[in-house]
């Protein structure tokens, strides 16, 4: 299996939340202009557990007005 990178620039009506553009808002568009299908699964998998270490946290807090990256990765089979 092979991986293409696309980036796909849009613009939306109104001022939809991050989470509305990149689910249902994302997913139209893609079925409408790729004529892509979607289907969701659960599954039962293995899961690692974050703890905090004994020393505290080490993260530094996101600044505000940072950056918001997203990247969609199509896989096909070819």
């Amino acid at each position: 299996m092979s991986s293409d990178l696309y980036r796909i620039d849009a613009k939306a009506e109104g001022n939809p939340s991050q989470a509305m553009m990149l689910g249902p808002m994302f997913q139209m568009l893609l079925e409408d202009r790729f004529k892509m299908k979607f289907h969701i699964e659960s599954k039962e998998a293995p899961v690692y557990v974050l703890t905090v270490g004994k020393g505290g946290p080490k993260l530094q807090a996101a600044k505000e007005g940072g950056a918001f990256i997203s990247t969609v990765t199509i896989r096909h089979r070819g």
